[in-house]
């Protein structure tokens, strides 16, 4: 189950190529959830605002087929992009039959979530498993619109989380205005559904001491970012990738 974020709608070529991966993949049902009528609205202060009610109603659509179908809970991923992550972040801490599998967070979004309480964004509670790609996130004084922080179980941090290469030459204003680095979120999980290279993470405390060489061990053990983690690992993973697709360096 995938949904978008800001500006946007279920019908976006990314989530449409990820159906496609998806079902080339196995055998499942892929449902996208469009709330791009509220979406689209220019006024983003007041689709923030809506954010809790949308999760809830998603919340009722999988209870939903819970009740009235054959929903095993722990088999079910979603996935959300931006403000979607929060959507489906939400959605998962209001199911009412069970807990949700797995929900990855594809750059959650920062502007309107930075202060907000848990129940009103994504964070690990929310499922069994929750992982997050960050791609363009930074502190409140600069421009990014991403959600600082680790708030899943696992955390990536391709190319440190923040401009990502190709975008960050554009500069941080007008990587913010055309979301270069923020979309780079869903283009990446979307390669690593059926990528010939793994977009192999290592752990680390930060880009810092990555860029350093400190963090060279797989130590705990690395993990591929995207689709095909190991959910039995936890913590901060970094990792770097190619400026232009296929991004995994492996």
């Amino acid at each position: 189950m995938l949904t978008h974020g800001w500006q946007s709608s279920g019908r976006i070529d990314w989530i449409l190529k990820s159906k496609t991966e998806f079902l080339q993949l196995k055998d499942c049902n892929f449902i996208a959830i469009d709330w791009g009528t509220i979406a689209a609205d220019v006024n983003y202060p007041e689709v923030v605002l809506n954010t809790p009610t949308i999760g809830r109603y998603v919340a009722t659509f999988v209870d939903y087929l819970y009740t009235e179908g054959d929903l095993n809970f722990t088999s079910l991923y979603v996935t959300g992009h931006s403000i979607g992550a929060h959507v489906m972040g939400i959605m998962g801490s209001n199911v009412q039959n069970g807990r949700v599998g797995r929900i990855t967070g594809l750059d959650p979004a920062g502007p309107g979530f930075q202060t907000a309480s848990d129940d009103f964004r994504i964070e690990r509670s929310d499922a069994v498993f929750v992982d997050i790609i960050h791609t363009n996130v930074c502190s409140l004084k600069d421009i990014c619109l991403g959600l600082p922080g680790s708030y899943g179980h696992v955390d990536f941090f391709p190319n440190g989380g923040d401009s990502q290469p190709g975008c960050a030459s554009q500069g941080p204003l007008a990587d913010a205005i055309s979301g270069c680095s923020h979309s780079r979120a869903h283009q990446y999980w979307l390669e690593s559904i059926n990528g010939v290279t793994n977009f192999k993470s290592v752990p680390c405390p930060d880009w810092d001491s990555y860029r350093a060489g400190l963090c060279v061990s797989c130590g705990q053990g690395c993990l591929n970012m995207g689709v095909h983690v190991n959910d039995q690992l936890t913590g901060s993973y970094f990792l770097e990738t190619y400026a232009v697709s296929p991004y995994a360096k492996g």
